[in-house]
């Protein structure tokens, strides 16, 4: 039903839908959906210029990684308006510019951080590791534990 409610609401627009990952947009294609291949938003940032400094760990069970220690979760973001909602992630995004090296397991952490010109470290290994997201962005990443 859901698939089906997909195929009639994209066909209803009049134009293709976009797909973050290569994976997604070949599902869509599968059933009878056209879709092509956009990516992620974050990818149109602009390079940092600034200064940045230390080490930030975002959801990488890996304790033997010294970095100030973070999670991507932020339970009010359900509460928040959609404009509350991106000031939080321009925070968010601001955060990644200003370190040196980021560790993480979450693509919208790795996205923005390759963007943003900020070497990024992308972790496998996670529990919640799923490898179709990241179809279409593999050359993005330079280094991986």
């Amino acid at each position: 039903r859901v698939v089906e409610w997909i195929v009639r609401s994209v066909r209803d627009q009049g134009f293709p839908a976009m797909a973050r990952d290569l994976d997604t947009r070949d599902f869509l294609r599968s059933v009878g959906v056209e879709a092509e291949f956009g990516g992620c938003v974050t990818q149109t940032l602009g390079r940092y210029e600034g200064t940045r400094k230390g080490t930030l760990v975002v959801d990488v069970p890996d304790e033997s990684i010294v970095g100030f220690r973070d999670t991507h979760y932020r339970p009010y973001l359900p509460l928040l308006s959609p404009a509350e909602r991106v000031l939080e992630a321009r925070v968010q995004v601001q955060r990644f510019a200003r370190f040196e090296v980021v560790h993480t397991s979450r693509l919208h952490v790795l996205l923005p951080c390759t963007a943003l010109g900020t070497k990024v470290v992308f972790h496998r290994q996670a529990a919640w590791f799923q490898p179709e997201r990241l179809t279409g962005f593999e050359g993005l990443i330079d280094a991986e534990t």
